[in-house]
């Protein structure tokens, strides 16, 4: 069976809670999904036990996790206090063996609010200290383009991939590119070939973060531009739940974004 890159994030129902955001994820014809963990019991025991339950009946790919203290990231990782940092990396690691558990290959990480009084330099070492950790459980740190973030900036990023290296890999949100002023492709131009992982949405008039294919976001132009970038990652639906009504929406999405992924797939050929 061939993979399946268009996916959905358990995001997209919260608040309801992860365990049933998979269920449902499997229920609208998702196959591959992120998870949006929402506190520190989800991370183990039961609730653990069942988000695997959910996945194997699916069949369900977990490819990426993102973390719930997002919000906390700047004080926990990326202060000028450098001991919290390092107990942080302790921390991190419930995270990456929650993922490995899942056999998910990647952690989303917001980073560094802005503005910020650390260095580049700085930043940039804590967030290698960071890949190495995540290195040791088969995870990939990936770093998102939040706004007002210092990520939100495809040149930071662009800067970043060049004191790091080839480790240093990114997750490209349209939505948040959009809010920070950005067109996501100025990211594949500036940023392309650290891409691993992207979220994506459409916006109109009203809202920023709407299903694919309902507003005004040229969906189809995107993905050409990705893929002729050499992305090969896959395409995480990622919503608010006040972004949709019915779950046939995201089921429509889906079926829209991969139809057109083939096509784009077969013109390139």
């Amino acid at each position: 069976m061939s993979r399946d890159r268009i996916g959905i994030s358990s995001a997209c129902w919260y608040p309801d809670t992860v365990e049933n955001s998979l269920e449902q994820a499997g229920r609208a014809g998702f196959r591959t999904c992120e998870i949006f963990v929402n506190t520190f019991s989800e991370l183990s025991g039961p609730l653990l036990k069942k988000q695997i339950e959910i996945r194997d009946h699916y069949g369900l790919q977990i490819k990426s996790i993102h973390p719930f203290t997002s919000f906390a990231e700047s004080s926990f990782l990326f202060s000028t206090y450098e001991r919290r940092f390092y107990d942080s990396l302790d921390f991190y690691r419930q995270y990456f063996a929650y993922a490995a558990a899942l056999e998910a290959k990647i952690l989303v990480i917001h980073g560094m609010k802005s503005p910020n009084g650390l260095p580049i330099e700085v930043y940039a070492e804590r967030f290698a200290k960071l890949i190495e950790v995540g290195r040791e459980y088969g995870i990939d740190v990936c770093h998102e383009n939040v706004a007002m973030h210092c990520g939100e900036d495809p040149d930071y990023l662009a800067q970043m991939r060049r004191i790091i290296g080839s480790d240093f890999h990114t997750v490209l949100d349209t939505k948040q590119a959009k809010r920070a002023g950005f067109a996501p492709q100025d990211f594949l131009r500036k940023t392309g070939d650290s891409i691993r992982h992207i979220h994506i949405s459409d916006y109109d008039d009203r809202k920023d973060c709407i299903p694919p294919f309902e507003g005004q976001f040229d969906t189809a132009g995107f993905l050409t531009d990705a893929e002729r970038t050499g992305y090969t990652g896959d395409y995480i639906i990622e919503l608010y739940r006040w972004g949709w009504t019915n779950a046939s929406q995201l089921t429509a999405a889906g079926e829209r974004l991969r139809k057109k992924l083939a096509a784009v797939s077969s013109n390139s050929a």
